[in-house]
């Protein structure tokens, strides 16, 4: 009996599905898009290499998802290649009994935790306001710094 990966593989990656993604999931674009016009005659769509959770995959982008990726990357697919696409939700198609998924770009700082610097000025313990070196009193609350005390170094 033949699995039923064999048959949605394609140059030896998978498509990516709506039974693959949930909402909020993330793919990151690999390359430069290719245009199908034959396999879904007269509709034509982009196909992308993406990796999802670690693995490479291919995406196929009908003409809706086009048009909102484009708005934010541009119409050039070769440099989309690192950018970022969330799965902002499934959609049903009763009429053809098929999902599809509603890809949403994404701008880079939006889905990555960056760690803002701290900074280098010492805070009150107490307080947390901003204070002298030690030995000094805190002008916000009066708590003075021990001498030989650490200050926190804090946001």
């Amino acid at each position: 009996m033949p699995d039923v990966k064999d048959l949605i593989k394609n140059k030896g990656h998978f498509w990516l599905t709506a039974d693959t993604v949930k909402e909020g999931d993330v793919i990151e674009i690999l390359g430069e898009g290719e245009i199908d016009r034959e396999t879904f005659k007269p509709k034509s769509y982009v196909v992308l290499p993406v990796t999802f959770k670690r693995e490479n995959w291919w995406v196929r982008l009908g003409t809706r998802n086009v048009k909102r990726i484009s708005k934010v990357f541009g119409t050039d697919t070769s440099k989309w290649a690192g950018k970022y696409l969330r799965a902002a939700a499934i959609e049903d198609y009763p009429r053809v009994k098929a999902s599809g998924i509603i890809w949403s770009p994404m701008i880079e700082e939006k889905h990555m935790k960056v760690k803002e610097p701290k900074t280098t000025e010492p805070t009150c313990p107490n307080c947390k306001a901003t204070v002298l070196p030690e030995g000094q009193f805190c002008s916000h609350c009066g708590y003075k710094l021990k001498r030989g005390a650490v200050p926190h170094f804090e946001r």
